[in-house]
């Protein structure tokens, strides 16, 4: 039954036309990420585009590739100073090629937890540096007055944040790999449109059935509900998480070989930001990329799979769908983060995708508080996923196995 169940949606002719899709704008996505990339050298006064601007961008970043020491540190923001005392704001392109370009990477990953009194970032070369050698512990400063400050003033939320930043190792290591590209940001935009179209896959499993009424008859028969509606669920899983791992496969296939692979003690929150209370590297925030990715896909099914369960209308399902899986999005852009509206935002079974994902949510600091619990937004992200996939999962099959016209 479930063999049939996969070859009827297989053979649809949506079915077929939404995966080319989506196999397409893998690739098209995968080419932008190549051939958008874009580097200025400042010795000849040209751009460079695509694989000419990674090749550029590779050799620059090899000056300051390895361990991100104090010493290093404080060693960039001497060279800072010095020019800077020298030819002021206009440092000649020679100069700077030579004596600049090594340590620039290292001062714009470090400037930002050196702040005024007023709270206003410092900038470069008024960082003494003496100051600047002191990064790890100022780093520590930083987060427990942003996070502090960010939630209502509550020490509790930013001690919790300090416990979590205990698990990272330093000093950091930077080099140069997908981390230092659009690849995980495009990533992401691939996977959430792969939500909306395994969503459009799945819309019709059950409802186009009631529509149609071809459902009374295959209740009358001996396989007519509880099996047929383990294989309807099934089907629609299989073949959108085929889609989900071909898709995703096809886009890392082309920008991984290009950009190539961080190095394993690469850590995330080092290129990415201060507030990114994680020790993982760059590939190992690769892989939790894809997993919350495919939790959310999956959550999204399930939830499209039980609202066909109980809808007749098709149009209906993909339009309550689509929405689900934008409103993150658009709760993003309108910008309302207050506590509530982030526990429904990143509850929401679409709250691993979109504008707001795991990508974005790992470096911004955010926590959810409900009394005395305190949630770190990545862990509420996941936890969410798992916990809906059973449950609609289910749902989806009580209310197919007791639905009547």
């Amino acid at each position: 039954m479930l063999k049939l169940e996969l070859l009827r949606i297989m053979k649809s002719r949506s079915t077929r036309y939404l995966s080319g899709a989506a196999l397409l704008l893998s690739v098209l996505l995968a080419g932008m990420t190549i051939f958008m990339t874009y580097y200025f050298d400042s010795a000849t006064g040209t751009s460079r585009h695509g694989l000419a601007a990674i090749a550029a961008e590779r050799a620059e970043a090899a000056l300051s590739e390895g361990e991100i020491t104090p010493e290093k540190i404080r060693e960039a923001y001497a060279v800072n100073q010095e020019l800077s005392r020298v030819y002021g704001q206009v440092i000649p392109t020679e100069v700077w090629n030579s004596k600049m370009k090594p340590v620039y990477n290292t001062i714009l990953n470090t400037r930002l937890v050196f702040f005024e009194t007023n709270g206003m970032p410092k900038e470069p070369t008024d960082i003494s540096p003496e100051e600047a050698g002191n990064f790890y512990s100022q780093r520590k400063d930083y987060i427990n007055k942003t996070i502090y400050y960010g939630h209502q003033n509550r020490q509790d939320v930013a001690d919790y944040a300090l416990r979590l930043d205990e698990r990272v190792e330093t000093p950091f290591v930077y080099q140069y790999g997908f981390g230092s590209s659009n690849t995980l940001a495009h990533l992401t935009l691939c996977i959430f449109m792969l939500a909306v179209i395994c969503s459009v896959i799945s819309a019709p499993v059950f409802s186009s059935d009631y529509a149609s009424g071809a459902d009374d008859i295959q209740r009358c028969t001996r396989n007519g509900r509880r099996k047929l509606a383990h294989a309807k669920l099934l089907s629609a899983i299989i073949i959108s998480s085929s889609l989900f791992f071909l898709c995703t496969g096809v886009f890392l296939a082309i920008t991984l070989p290009v950009f190539g692979l961080d190095g394993t003690s690469v850590q995330f929150n080092y290129s990415t930001g201060v507030l990114a209370f994680t020790n993982m590297s760059e590939n190992g925030f690769l892989i939790l990329v894809l997993i919350s990715g495919f939790l959310t896909v999956l959550a999204m099914i399930c939830l499209t799979l039980w609202l066909s369960s109980i809808l007749n209308s098709p149009v209906m399902v993909l339009a309550i769908s689509v929405g689900i899986a934008l409103l993150p999005s658009l709760i993003s852009v309108i910008g309302d983060t207050g506590n509530l509206v982030n526990w429904i935002r990143l509850c929401l079974p679409s709250g691993g995708t979109g504008l707001a994902n795991i990508f974005t949510e790992l470096g911004q600091g955010t926590f959810l508080t409900a009394g005395p619990l305190i949630v770190w937004s990545p862990h509420l992200m996941l936890a969410a996923a798992l916990l809906e996939i059973p449950v609609f999962y289910l749902l989806a099959r009580r209310c197919y196995i007791k639905h009547e016209l």
